[in-house]
């Protein structure tokens, strides 16, 4: 039903069920229909649709192909697929429990298995490494936590204004970094366009330094370092210690029952 109502808009209504009396009343004696495999087939072509869609050749579709059947999660993960997913959390087996929370959105198509039209790949076949940040050290992943900070509070400032978040995403995106270009400048090596005036030459792509840029970058990093380093101190030695041992019992608790 979902793919086939996806070229609609739709503007959805809230209405009381005690207003809804004729729909109540057709849900309660619902018409015997034969079951049929036209929803099967909906489904099929659009998945087959996305596969042939998809930027990569036939070699990579084959060979991610066979890695996902040498994959055992992936293998584990096509099982719960096909058979279905039980009923309990717990249920599930560790190494595919990471795919509990969108086991909806999963499928499996010609040994392929689709995360919406996000084709999964076998991790281990193909060298990918999963690195998160410390939990408990959050200041690891500063800069990312400080543009999210940054978006919010444009995207917010927009809203109340009235104006246009993009406008505001696009001189966020024009202004120079420290001692380096714009993040614009550094992706296409031009200035974009805003609603100040400037003049046209300043526009014209510009193909800039990039080891100049990479050494820039490198050296703040450092004295970013060194600034931390101030007030940082290195890890005493310790030495190690029991943290029990064996001792004499002076006198035991004796238990009583209650009545």
């Amino acid at each position: 039903m979902l793919l086939r109502l996806q070229k609609y808009d739709f503007s959805l209504k809230y209405i009381p069920g005690k207003d809804l009396i004729v729909p109540d009343m057709l849900s309660r004696a619902p018409i015997k229909i034969n079951i049929n495999n036209e929803v099967e087939n909906d489904i099929e072509c659009f998945v087959n649709m996305v596969i042939r869609n998809t930027s990569m050749s036939d070699r990579n579709l084959e060979q991610i192909t066979e890695e996902t059947s040498k994959d055992d999660t992936l293998q584990t993960l096509t099982r719960l697929i096909i058979d279905g997913w039980p009923d309990e959390k717990n249920e599930v087996p560790k190494e595919v429990f990471e795919y509990w929370n969108f086991r909806d959105e999963l499928s499996n198509v010609n040994g392929i298995i689709l995360k919406g039209e996000k084709i999964t790949i076998p991790t281990k076949s193909w060298g990918f490494t999963h690195t998160v940040s410390s939990p408990h050290y959050q200041q690891s992943n500063g800069l990312a936590e400080r543009f999210v900070q940054s978006v919010k509070k444009m995207l917010s400032k927009s809203k109340q204004d009235g104006k246009d978040p993009y406008i505001a995403m696009l001189k966020y995106r024009n202004t120079p970094l420290e001692n380096i270009d714009s993040p614009a400048q550094l992706l296409m090596n031009r200035r974009l366009r805003t609603t100040i005036p400037t003049i046209k030459n300043r526009l014209k792509p510009k193909c800039g330094n990039l080891k100049n840029t990479q050494r820039k970058m490198k050296q703040q990093k450092m004295n970013q370092k060194q600034y931390y380093d101030k007030s940082s101190k290195p890890l005493p030695d310790y030495n190690l210690m029991t943290l029990y041992d064996s001792s004499t019992i002076l006198k035991e608790n004796g238990t009583k029952e209650l009545s």
